[in-house]
């Protein structure tokens, strides 16, 4: 293809977007486009559910806690009652206390170990959605300018002088094709 018909096509294509058209490089940006905001929403998403799951974690932590903590005020009573029951008292029975006691500080800190872990996971979740998010780059969007710059880089210095002989005096003619599609200059 000329120059010519390559400049015209272009020069058409410049105007259908400037009119509000859509040619293959608009569209292929917005496109671009959409997946790199579809990009950013997921990462927000996924930074939103990391930190959803940190409030979860938290809260189940609290009433693991004190469920532990009922169960432990529930055996202790137990014990004390069994003991005056069968008329125990002392050591004995602070010793089932102290063990009582000993078994809902290490659930506890089971309890706690494994809601820090959880937690890590889910920060370490954040950051990666936080790189994700800001590794995300926007495509530029084609102007007519970049249309121009494109038209303006096919030019050859055969193109040059085709065209200084149509500014001469007498120079050849330019004729358009039947069907529109093809230009070609004369001598006269």
């Amino acid at each position: 293809m000329s120059v010519y018909a390559y400049a015209a096509q272009q020069g058409i294509s410049s105007l259908n977007l400037l009119m509000g058209g859509q040619n293959a490089g608009t569209i292929g940006a917005y496109n671009a486009a959409y997946q790199a905001e579809a990009q950013r929403g997921a990462a927000r998403s996924a930074i939103n559910t990391a930190e959803s799951n940190i409030a979860a974690i938290n809260q189940d932590t609290i009433l693991t806690n004190a469920a532990i903590d009922l169960a432990q005020k529930e055996a202790t009573a137990n014990a004390a009652v069994s003991a005056a029951a069968a008329g125990v008292s002392g050591g004995s029975v602070d010793a089932v206390a102290y063990g009582i006691d000993a078994n809902a500080s290490m659930q506890k800190q089971n309890v706690e170990a494994r809601a820090d872990q959880l937690t890590e996971q889910q920060l370490a979740a954040v950051n990666s959605g936080s790189i994700a998010l800001s590794s995300v780059q926007d495509q530029p969007v084609p102007t007519m300018m970049d249309g121009l710059m494109t038209i303006a880089s096919q030019v050859t210095n055969q193109d040059l002088k085709t065209a200084k002989t149509f500014l001469e005096e007498d120079g050849p003619t330019m004729n358009v094709g039947a069907n529109n599609d093809s230009l070609w200059y004369t001598t006269a």
